[in-house]
């Protein structure tokens, strides 16, 4: 069961899925690490795709999206905010 601080974040992120991945701050702080998380991947299959990848907490999808740079596998995406995965499933 969630407490309720976990309760209220999912809230706040629910309430910023709209416009979260718009924010210039999302890019400096995520594309790096992205990056990073995407380079691993790659490096952890000697440069073969992976069968899937699976992003837990995807927020709008942003690392799901940039994985075609690295591996043209499926990605699959979710976390406990509807509002995100709704924003990023479009």
């Amino acid at each position: 069961m969630a407490t309720e601080g976990q309760t209220e974040d999912v809230q706040r992120f629910d309430r910023w899925s709209g416009t979260y991945e718009q924010s210039r701050r999302q890019s400096l702080l995520f594309d790096r690490v992205h990056q990073v998380v995407l380079n691993q991947i790659a490096s952890e299959n000697e440069g073969n795709a992976p069968d899937s990848i699976l992003d837990i907490g995807c927020g709008q999808g942003g690392c799901c999206a940039k994985r075609g740079a690295v591996a043209s596998c499926p990605s699959h995406g979710g976390g406990p905010p509807e509002g995100m995965v709704k924003v990023g499933a479009n």
